[in-house]
């Protein structure tokens, strides 16, 4: 069963869990562990995608509805909910989001508090800014850049906040200046996409974890060709490794332009040069640990760079 592709739900006042599997087009509930609560208003259900840490990722929970209990599940292993550390104090979720390796949660009256996958641990951050009139009516969303900026919409001000990661500061971004009546309103962050990521030239998008190659510990692998495919006229495009902090002659994962048909020149980066509109161009990748290194279950990323 893809327990990748799927969409988890859980009813409210219940504590049954729901998979919607996309692929298949049914609902699935055989395997599938129920929620350790009943879930109430104010309550979240978060997904950590696949990374360094956790492969192919957790789900986290909170009930709501004043309570500060928090669990995750390996989707992979559905058998039952682990305990992590509570919430610092028993509030309804207003909002939560997650980037890199940590959920933020704003709760009912503005307080922010942020959750360290690895180290089980909140910190309290900077509360968003007239704080007192923020209940679980409003959103919290980030632009996915684990130095970026999250945002927070305030239906009592009509103002969307914007929070600094960096600076743990805020600022008011936008004010709404049309009227409204319904005391609820929505809100998501919408990035900008000007690329897809194909596994081949045509349109199979690459959106589950895959394996490079099995070279052995020290051996740099013959990689694998994928696409970059420009979604709008793009000059001066990269694609650049960000798996690691080391040289680039030991990075794990190793990327080189095409050229004819086979890898060009491998390193931390390739350039792509420019894109016209809908153009699809390959690059190569590869697994390269580098000094005796382990391949092992590695989780590497890379990043497209317009200059």
């Amino acid at each position: 069963m893809d327990r990748f592709n799927r969409i988890y739900m859980g009813p409210g006042d219940t504590s049954y869990s729901y998979a919607y599997l996309i692929t298949e087009a049914i609902w699935d509930r055989d395997g599938l562990a129920n929620f350790p609560f009943t879930l109430d208003f104010g309550g979240q259900i978060i997904h950590i995608p696949m990374s360094a840490t956790y492969n192919p990722g957790y789900l986290y929970a909170a009930r709501g509805n004043t309570t500060s209990s928090f669990y995750y599940i390996d989707p992979r292993n559905e058998e039952s909910w682990t305990v992590r550390a509570s919430l610092p104090v028993s509030d309804r979720w207003a909002g939560s989001c997650w980037v890199g390796e940590y959920i933020y949660v704003l709760a009912d009256g503005g307080a922010l508090y942020r959750y360290d996958v690895n180290a089980n641990s909140w910190s309290t951050m900077a509360p968003a800014p007239n704080s007192g009139s923020f209940t679980y009516s409003h959103n919290l969303a980030s632009d996915m850049d684990p130095n970026g900026f999250l945002y927070a919409w305030n239906p009592s001000d009509k103002k969307i906040y914007q929070y600094d990661i960096d600076g743990d500061s805020w600022g008011t971004l936008a004010v709404f200046t049309d009227t409204f009546t319904g005391y609820y309103s929505f809100m998501t962050y919408v990035p900008q996409i000007r690329f897809e990521y194909l596994e081949s030239d045509g349109e199979t998008h690459l959106d589950d974890p895959f394996a490079i190659n099995d070279a052995q510990p020290g051996t740099p692998g013959s990689g694998v060709k994928r696409y970059l495919k420009a979604l709008e006229a793009v000059t001066g495009v990269s694609i650049d490794v960000k798996s690691d902090s080391r040289g680039d002659d030991d990075d794990i994962l190793q990327v080189a332009p095409d050229s004819g048909g086979s890898p060009g020149t491998w390193g931390a980066s390739a350039d792509l040069g420019d894109f016209s509109a809908d153009q699809a161009k390959a690059f190569w990748l590869r697994a390269n640990p580098g000094a005796g290194e382990s391949l092992g279950k590695r989780a590497c990323k890379v990043e497209v760079a317009v200059s």
